[in-house]
């Protein structure tokens, strides 16, 4: 249901509620007040040798109210709640107008702004990457963080881009060993790791339940719920700290590109001075 046709049947309730106390405010006195004449207009209506004795006109006084007051008993009720009807059917109508007059403009109040938001999403300033961009960009920076320091240290972008197809095997050897103490160095230095497990591999340990799937796999017969009796064919590692030094300039977050190593250009002299 609309926000329109709610709010409609909602002050209808509200008019029902309110006037419904009204009626009960109204009809009591007016129910009281109807009892008390009854009480004393009643005997002297119903005296006829009162009657007789009462002047003239006092007589006929007597007489007209209490055809005023049959009148009374058999509309007057009927009258008070009609009328109270009435007032409520007209609150009703109002306060049903009014309401929806306001939702309406509150709608078009809200669909004044939309084109706007709109417009922004659509049409982004040239030059000015998305949001979405930027922060996938940042969830990168530090993989793109750890490529650079291996490619300034030990060459790593150079070493993997290199065809080594050519060089034999004591070549490649060779430059491998150099490449790894370069790395192994620099990785000791900005990264800790620990073995999952402490033991040794072809150790006998046991997995209990409730083992962590992350950072144990279970290769072989794995039948049933644990816990599994096995044998440590790797021992497995965990990252316990990571420190890397910033080589992104804030200049470059927001680029489709990164600059991981700068060319290098040896000036061998001016053309000016040629």
């Amino acid at each position: 249901m609309s926000q329109k046709g709610k709010w409609v049947w909602q002050s209808l309730i509200i008019c029902f509620f309110f006037n419904g106390i009204l009626a009960g405010v109204l009809y009591w006195p007016f129910h009281e007040g109807l009892l008390t004449v009854n009480k004393y207009v009643q005997p002297v209506v119903s005296n006829q040798q009162l009657k007789k004795e009462l002047p003239e006109e006092f007589s006929l006084l007597v007489s007209n109210l209490q055809e005023l007051l049959n009148m009374l008993n058999q509309y007057g009720y009927m009258v008070l709640f009609a009328a109270i009807a009435c007032v409520t059917l007209a609150m009703w109508i109002v306060l049903a107008l009014v309401g929806r007059s306001r939702i309406n403009k509150a709608i078009q109040d809200v669909k004044k702004e939309e084109p706007q938001v709109g417009k922004l999403d659509r049409e982004p300033v040239a030059g000015v990457p998305k949001v979405d961009e930027i922060v996938d960009e940042r969830r990168n920076l530090s993989a793109i963080q750890f490529i650079m320091l291996m490619q300034r240290e030990g060459r790593f972008v150079d070493f993997l881009e290199e065809d080594i197809s050519s060089y034999d095997d004591a070549q490649v050897g060779a430059a491998v060993k150099t490449l790894h103490d370069e790395w192994r160095k620099i990785f000791n230095e900005h990264v800790k790791i620990e073995h999952i497990y402490k033991e040794v591999e072809g150790t006998e340990v046991v997995v209990e339940e409730g083992f962590d799937a992350s950072a144990i796999r279970l290769t072989g017969k794995v039948v049933g719920n644990p816990p599994f009796r096995g044998v440590i064919k790797h021992r497995g590692w965990k990252l316990v700290k990571i420190d890397l030094p910033r080589f992104v300039d804030s200049d470059q977050v927001g680029k489709k590109e990164f600059v991981l190593a700068p060319a290098e250009v040896e000036i061998q002299g001016s053309e000016e001075s040629e």
